[in-house]
């Protein structure tokens, strides 16, 4: 009996956005929760006690005004507290992250439900400031329908007030704290395993991290350099970031480069990269260098020509773009997005 209560118990503070009580900030949400627990259960014995022969009615038209204010208080907490992503700590001009505030743990590619939150935040801001007596109308009248809907004789109006401005403000509370520290961390754990498993299942690629021809020359006698070359070429896009710099095309000057993407396990996929040079007067002269996303722990690869195609296999747990140099100056570029034919899982 006393395992089951426990077990119920770990489910209930699951359930409420605490996984470990001892933890300052997940026991701040306990108390939170907890002291509205306490004090719905003193208005559910005072609206007991107070309306006998209607008791079902006033606790169910309770329970429904609670929940409602709750709920939209818990949604302006979570938009209100929505963390922001490493990616918006990206220097477009410097071309690099900014490492002196780079989080250890960044959480999320995606940007657009921080872009939301940031628009509905100011949105919301703004209007308080501008209509900040209307809404204190709008509350008082709120309050007025709220303490209506009580079959009493006796003035309600306070107690609806305390009601709007109690478990508002409670949900917000719960909404914004859950989402600073549960909901944060689920993205940072999310990120992190699915990192893990992308740099172990792509340690094989450092082997391709050097050249194999060394120096190389170009027709005018001046020296190769890719860092000159990456200079001219500035990320376009923080969650794509060999979109747009190396042509837009997968085939140019006779050369090709294609990919054949496979499921290997939830949510991850082999990709088999390969560039061809499919003309009869196209050939590889140097490494080809293959551009992947920034998120790969080896994202520049040097392959060496062995005949007219070479390829190599990375995993991936979603669509990029690929980018290739052949012989120092035909560029290639594949958009695995708007590529058809692969896993539906496999596009964002």
């Amino acid at each position: 009996m006393i395992d089951y209560q426990i077990s119920a118990m770990s489910k209930f503070l699951k359930i409420i956005g605490v996984n470990n009580p001892k933890d300052e900030s997940n026991s701040f949400i306990l108390y939170i929760v907890l002291f509205s627990l306490v004090v719905t259960t003193a208005l559910m014995v005072f609206l007991g006690l107070s309306f006998c022969k209607n008791w079902a009615y006033v606790l169910s038209n309770f329970f429904i005004v609670v929940l409602a204010l709750t709920a939209v208080g818990f949604l302006l907490g979570f938009i209100f507290g929505i963390p922001r992503s490493v990616a918006d700590r990206f220097n477009k001009t410097m071309n690099k992250f900014d490492t002196e505030n780079q989080s250890d743990q960044p959480y999320a590619d995606n940007t657009n439900l921080e872009e939301i939150s940031d628009w509905i935040t100011k949105i919301i801001v703004g209007l308080a400031l501008i209509k900040f007596r209307a809404i204190f109308s709008y509350i008082s009248l709120g309050a007025t329908q709220i303490a209506e809907s009580f079959p009493t004789s006796q003035n309600m109006t306070v107690f609806s007030h305390g009601m709007i401005y109690f478990y508002f403000t409670l949900g917000f509370l719960w909404g914004y704290f859950w989402t600073r520290t549960r909901f944060g961390n689920m993205l940072v754990k999310s990120k992190i395993d699915r990192d893990q498993i992308m740099r172990i299942a792509n340690e094989n690629l450092s082997a391709y991290a050097t050249p194999s021809d060394g120096p190389r020359v170009m027709e005018n006698d001046s020296l190769f350099s890719l860092e000159s070359l990456l200079l001219n070429k500035p990320i376009l896009y923080n969650d794509d970031t060999q979109k747009g710099r190396w042509g837009s095309k997968s085939e140019n000057k006779g050369f090709r480069i294609q990919t054949k993407v496979t499921a290997v396990a939830q949510g991850l996929f082999e990709l088999l990269i390969e560039v061809t040079a499919f003309e009869p007067d196209s050939n590889f002269k140097t490494d080809i260098i293959v551009f992947l996303d920034r998120t790969f722990p080896t994202n520049t690869l040097y392959l060496k020509p062995t005949g007219r195609t070479v390829s190599v296999k990375v995993i991936a747990y979603e669509a990029f773009t690929i980018g290739a140099l052949v012989n120092n100056e035909v560029e290639l570029e594949l958009d695995l997005q708007r590529q058809q034919g692969y896993p539906k899982e496999f596009y964002y």
